[in-house]
């Protein structure tokens, strides 16, 4: 009888410990697989490059030039995970709903080289009547693929099932422990 006792007390203790560790790591499985397969996002603070041709040259601008992004997509990522989300305003005019810049109207994206390019309806802070121009601070806000992102599509889908999997899993072999141990002491 000490023999079965001893025999499910270690088949109890092996339960509590798959559970304790089970707990620990579903966390750390899932944070791991969620990075894996999330972009990120990012503001990043750019210039719009004002022409200096024209006699109005602080009030234009330059179309010929356009800005790269910090996280601009290179290898794989052209054309697996283009630049996504881009939303751009001007903090010089006022907030961001006000600041507002439009898609194809004021500025228009290179998703795949990773560049942004401004246009001459952008508005650059500045009030020509009164002759003056402010500072311009634009703020670009874009999603982009790290280097950890996971570029096939299958397995961004099948990740992030990982930890679930890894909790069920860990569930069946508690209550297969807790089954065992309840059958050797006669409770089942």
């Amino acid at each position: 009888m000490a023999s079965q006792q001893n025999g499910v007390t270690g088949i109890l203790i092996a339960a509590f410990v798959m559970v304790i560790l089970g707990v620990s790591l579903i966390g750390v499985i899932s944070q791991q697989a969620n990075a894996a397969v999330a972009k990120e996002r990012t503001v990043q603070a750019v210039t719009i490059p004002r022409n200096e041709s024209f006699s109005n040259a602080n009030y234009t601008v330059n179309v010929s030039k356009s800005t790269a992004f910090t996280n601009a997509p290179t290898g794989w990522k052209v054309l697996d995970c283009p630049i996504s989300n881009v939303l751009v305003w001007n903090t010089t005019i006022a907030g961001v709903s006000d600041g507002l810049l439009t898609v194809t109207t004021d500025y228009t994206v290179d998703a795949a080289a990773g560049t942004i390019s401004f246009l001459n309806s952008t508005d650059l802070g500045g009030n020509a009547d009164l002759g003056t121009v402010y500072n311009n601070l634009t703020n670009v806000r874009y999603d982009y693929c790290a280097d950890t992102y996971l570029n096939s599509g299958w397995g961004r889908t099948v990740l992030p099932l990982v930890g679930g999997f890894f909790a069920l899993a860990l569930l069946g072999v508690g209550i297969a422990l807790f089954f065992q141990a309840g059958k050797q002491t006669g409770l089942i």
